[in-house]
Protein backbone atom coordinates (compact mmCIF):
# COMPACT_ATOMS: atom_id res chain seq x y z
CA UNK A 1 0.00 0.00 0.00
CA UNK A 2 2.48 2.50 0.79
CA UNK A 3 4.35 1.84 -2.63
CA UNK A 4 1.41 2.92 -4.46
CA UNK A 5 0.94 6.16 -2.33
CA UNK A 6 4.43 7.31 -3.40
CA UNK A 7 3.84 6.27 -6.92
CA UNK A 8 0.66 8.94 -6.25
CA UNK A 9 2.68 11.50 -5.23
CA UNK A 10 5.41 11.54 -7.42
CA UNK A 11 3.37 10.99 -11.12
CA UNK A 12 1.87 14.54 -11.05
CA UNK A 13 6.01 15.62 -10.91
CA UNK A 14 7.04 12.76 -13.43
CA UNK A 15 4.68 13.38 -15.96
CA UNK A 16 5.57 16.90 -16.76
CA UNK A 17 9.08 15.64 -16.67
CA UNK A 18 8.35 13.11 -19.16
CA UNK A 19 6.39 14.96 -21.39
CA UNK A 20 9.29 17.71 -21.77
CA UNK A 21 12.10 14.65 -22.38
CA UNK A 22 9.91 13.01 -25.29
CA UNK A 23 8.71 16.59 -26.86
CA UNK A 24 12.78 17.23 -26.81
CA UNK A 25 13.98 13.89 -28.29
CA UNK A 26 11.30 14.52 -31.03
CA UNK A 27 12.94 18.14 -31.89
CA UNK A 28 16.27 16.54 -31.79
CA UNK A 29 15.32 13.24 -34.05
CA UNK A 30 13.96 15.61 -36.51
CA UNK A 31 16.35 17.64 -37.18
CA UNK A 32 19.51 16.36 -39.06
CA UNK A 33 23.22 17.04 -38.11
CA UNK A 34 25.56 18.70 -40.12
CA UNK A 35 27.51 16.12 -40.51
CA UNK A 36 24.34 13.82 -41.18
CA UNK A 37 23.17 15.83 -44.33
CA UNK A 38 26.94 15.93 -45.57
CA UNK A 39 26.62 11.71 -45.08
CA UNK A 40 23.26 12.27 -47.31
CA UNK A 41 25.29 14.38 -49.87
CA UNK A 42 27.97 11.83 -50.12
CA UNK A 43 25.17 9.27 -51.16
CA UNK A 44 23.01 11.48 -53.13
CA UNK A 45 26.15 12.39 -54.92
CA UNK A 46 27.89 8.64 -55.64
CA UNK A 47 23.78 8.00 -57.47
CA UNK A 48 24.21 10.74 -59.39
CA UNK A 49 21.76 13.18 -57.70
CA UNK A 50 23.48 16.36 -57.99
CA UNK A 51 21.21 18.52 -57.28
CA UNK A 52 19.90 16.80 -54.44
CA UNK A 53 23.47 16.55 -53.07
CA UNK A 54 24.08 20.44 -53.75
CA UNK A 55 21.13 20.94 -51.54
CA UNK A 56 22.22 18.73 -48.32
CA UNK A 57 25.96 20.32 -48.80
CA UNK A 58 24.63 23.76 -48.87
CA UNK A 59 21.95 22.57 -45.97
CA UNK A 60 25.40 21.15 -43.97
CA UNK A 61 27.47 24.17 -44.83
CA UNK A 62 24.36 26.30 -43.09
CA UNK A 63 24.26 24.55 -40.12
CA UNK A 64 28.37 24.70 -39.78
CA UNK A 65 29.88 27.11 -41.55
CA UNK A 66 33.39 27.03 -39.62
CA UNK A 67 33.43 23.25 -41.19
CA UNK A 68 35.22 24.34 -44.75
CA UNK A 69 34.91 20.78 -45.98
CA UNK A 70 30.56 21.12 -46.82
CA UNK A 71 31.18 24.16 -48.79
CA UNK A 72 33.90 23.75 -51.12
CA UNK A 73 31.95 20.38 -51.84
CA UNK A 74 28.71 22.19 -52.21
CA UNK A 75 30.63 24.46 -54.90
CA UNK A 76 32.17 21.28 -56.72
CA UNK A 77 28.86 20.16 -57.26
CA UNK A 78 27.51 23.19 -57.89
CA UNK A 79 28.21 23.39 -62.06
CA UNK A 80 27.47 19.74 -62.30
CA UNK A 81 23.49 19.90 -60.35
CA UNK A 82 22.40 23.70 -62.41
CA UNK A 83 23.38 21.30 -65.51
CA UNK A 84 20.92 18.45 -63.73
CA UNK A 85 17.93 20.82 -62.79
CA UNK A 86 18.18 22.60 -66.83
CA UNK A 87 14.91 24.13 -66.95
CA UNK A 88 12.43 21.93 -69.21
CA UNK A 89 9.71 24.23 -70.34
CA UNK A 90 11.17 25.67 -73.65
CA UNK A 91 9.09 26.16 -76.19
CA UNK A 92 8.74 23.33 -78.89
CA UNK A 93 7.15 23.25 -82.08
CA UNK A 94 4.01 22.12 -81.04
CA UNK A 95 3.79 24.34 -78.20
CA UNK A 96 5.80 27.60 -79.10
CA UNK A 97 4.41 29.59 -76.39
CA UNK A 98 5.70 26.87 -73.67
CA UNK A 99 5.49 28.11 -70.29
CA UNK A 100 6.57 31.41 -70.58
CA UNK A 101 5.55 34.51 -69.21
CA UNK A 102 2.73 36.03 -71.65
CA UNK A 103 4.30 39.21 -73.38
CA UNK A 104 4.09 42.56 -71.70
CA UNK A 105 1.56 45.17 -73.55
CA UNK A 106 2.65 48.94 -72.83
CA UNK A 107 0.77 51.91 -74.19
CA UNK A 108 1.92 53.61 -77.40
CA UNK A 109 4.66 55.90 -77.54
CA UNK A 110 3.33 59.65 -78.34
CA UNK A 111 5.54 61.99 -79.99
CA UNK A 112 5.56 63.99 -76.74
CA UNK A 113 7.75 60.72 -75.62
CA UNK A 114 9.92 60.65 -78.38
CA UNK A 115 10.68 63.96 -77.92
CA UNK A 116 11.77 64.11 -74.15
CA UNK A 117 13.47 60.79 -74.90
CA UNK A 118 15.57 62.71 -77.28
CA UNK A 119 17.00 65.68 -75.40
CA UNK A 120 20.53 65.26 -74.13
CA UNK A 121 20.77 65.49 -70.11
CA UNK A 122 22.99 67.83 -68.24
CA UNK A 123 26.64 67.26 -68.16
CA UNK A 124 27.72 65.49 -64.61
CA UNK A 125 29.05 67.42 -62.05
CA UNK A 126 31.60 66.55 -59.53
CA UNK A 127 31.12 67.53 -56.19
CA UNK A 128 34.73 68.19 -55.30
CA UNK A 129 36.28 69.83 -52.41
CA UNK A 130 37.07 73.68 -52.96
CA UNK A 131 40.67 74.89 -53.12
CA UNK A 132 43.55 74.94 -55.22
CA UNK A 133 46.48 72.27 -54.49
CA UNK A 134 49.98 71.58 -55.58
CA UNK A 135 50.74 68.67 -57.18
CA UNK A 136 54.09 66.80 -58.35
CA UNK A 137 53.26 65.47 -62.05
CA UNK A 138 56.34 62.68 -62.02
CA UNK A 139 54.00 59.25 -61.92
CA UNK A 140 52.70 57.64 -64.82
CA UNK A 141 49.11 59.10 -65.74
CA UNK A 142 47.28 56.58 -63.74
CA UNK A 143 48.84 57.60 -60.09
CA UNK A 144 47.94 61.22 -61.14
CA UNK A 145 44.29 60.44 -61.72
CA UNK A 146 44.10 58.57 -58.41
CA UNK A 147 46.54 61.64 -56.76
CA UNK A 148 44.58 64.37 -58.10
CA UNK A 149 41.14 62.60 -57.34
CA UNK A 150 42.20 61.59 -53.76
CA UNK A 151 43.17 65.56 -53.55
CA UNK A 152 40.07 67.01 -53.70
CA UNK A 153 38.15 64.06 -52.57
CA UNK A 154 36.84 61.87 -55.12
CA UNK A 155 37.14 58.37 -56.24
CA UNK A 156 38.60 57.53 -59.38
CA UNK A 157 37.39 54.13 -61.30
CA UNK A 158 39.33 52.66 -64.20
CA UNK A 159 37.65 50.53 -67.47
CA UNK A 160 40.42 47.62 -67.82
Amino acid sequence: MARQSRVRVFTPFLCPIAALCLAGAGVCAEEPTAAQLFAQGRRAEKAGHMAEAYLLYTQAAAKDPKNQDYWLRSQAVRPQASLETAPNTLPTPDHPEGLLPAPLHFESITARDLADARKPLPPTELKAQPGTKDFQLRDNARQLFETVAKAFGLDCVFDA
